[in-house]
């Protein structure tokens, strides 16, 4: 008797537990949810762009969804919005100061260097980011700029189309090099998740792998020095911006592949121009420059002319995979904040 006794009174306190903690979810307004920049996130993945950005919501709560915001229509569309949803939007002091109803700033990426945290924190604004989401894309996207720089499947396949095997005189022709990345040199500077899954896969390639830090400048040195792959893992601070520069550079064999898709102003891109025209290095594969979109007369136009390298639009992380995982996270992350929950990935 006792025994069940005990049960029946747990069972009451979960009940009631339940009961306080719908009667508080009901008894919180409804908030005003606006994301800023959706595009990037949710095109081609999503047929329902704003059907993407529901499941961060209660019931009676609204909802605002732009693919693109220009800097002078931020506050504009920021009237009364509790929660922020920014990828690229700039999000600062005076921004904060003039929407004092914000209360969160979800940000669509793993980087936050958009928003000024410690106006955020000023302002009692909360802010979440979402990491680890686009690691197994980034990965696969390295790995395929790696084969194809091995195997130069897009050139052999334009030399076919142009007649090169029509023409050979033998079962095979050999329009291009191809080398293995078993027993190669891969160095992947950074050993976060993005770059402990690269170093993995090369790995698995049977690559000998070095993972470095760019902080140990010692070991790094040394690893350029033997580097048949260069891939960058690193995040874009001060003391990372401009790391690979000409001495960088001239620290590699000629005959290095040098792989960046971390971010552009990482690396001086005159700098890796002038390696490439100087035959320093065997090609370069970019999916970030210093300025997004490039302008024409910038160095990455520039180096989107060079025909050894190999220009992506920014668009590593960006597989279908990848973006759903993005906006599902950023969702979960949204409504946590507006059932009053603890925030798992608050910045």
């Amino acid at each position: 008797m006792r025994i069940d006794y005990v049960r029946m009174q747990k069972r009451k306190m979960l009940l009631l537990c339940a009961f306080l903690a719908a009667t508080t979810e009901a008894l919180r307004p409804p908030a005003k949810v606006v994301v800023l920049d959706a595009y990037t996130a949710t095109a081609g993945v999503f047929q329902d762009r704003d059907a993407a950005w529901r499941p961060a919501l209660r019931a009676g709560d609204e909802l605002v969804v732009y693919d693109r915001t220009a800097p002078s229509d931020v506050v504009e569309r920021l009237s009364n919005a509790d929660v922020a949803v920014v990828n690229k939007v700039l999000v600062t002091d005076s921004l904060l100061s003039a929407v004092p109803t914000l209360g969160l700033v979800s940000v669509t990426a793993t980087g936050v260097n958009n928003v000024d945290l410690e106006a955020c924190e000023k302002h009692g604004v909360a802010v979440t980011n979402v990491p680890a989401y686009s690691t197994p894309s980034v990965a696969q996207h390295v790995i395929a700029c790696a084969l194809d720089f091995t195997n130069k499947i897009h050139r052999q396949s334009a030399a076919v189309r142009d007649g090169a095997w029509l023409n050979s005189p033998d079962f095979c022709c050999f329009p291009e090099r191809t080398t293995e990345i078993a027993e190669s040199v891969f160095v992947v500077i950074g050993g976060g998740a993005t770059g402990t899954a690269v170093a993995t896969a090369a790995s698995a390639l049977g690559a000998d792998v070095r993972v470095v830090s760019a902080r140990d400048r010692r070991s790094l040195d040394a690893a350029l020095a033997e580097a048949d792959f260069v891939s960058l893992h690193v995040p874009l601070a001060p003391e990372t911006e401009s790391l690979v520069d000409a001495a960088f550079l001239n620290a590699l064999k000629p005959s290095c592949c040098f792989i960046n898709t971390a971010r552009g102003p990482i690396v001086d891109e005159g700098a890796l121009l002038a390696a490439l025209n100087d035959d320093g290095l065997a090609a370069a594969y970019l999916d970030v420059l210093a300025e997004e979109p490039p302008r024409k007369d910038s160095p990455g136009a520039a180096l989107i002319a060079h025909d050894r390298c190999f220009v992506t639009p920014h668009t590593a992380w960006a597989t279908d995979q990848s973006r759903r995982r993005l906006v599902d996270t950023a969702c979960a992350s949204i409504a946590a904040f507006l059932r009053g929950d603890e925030l798992k990935y608050q910045v």
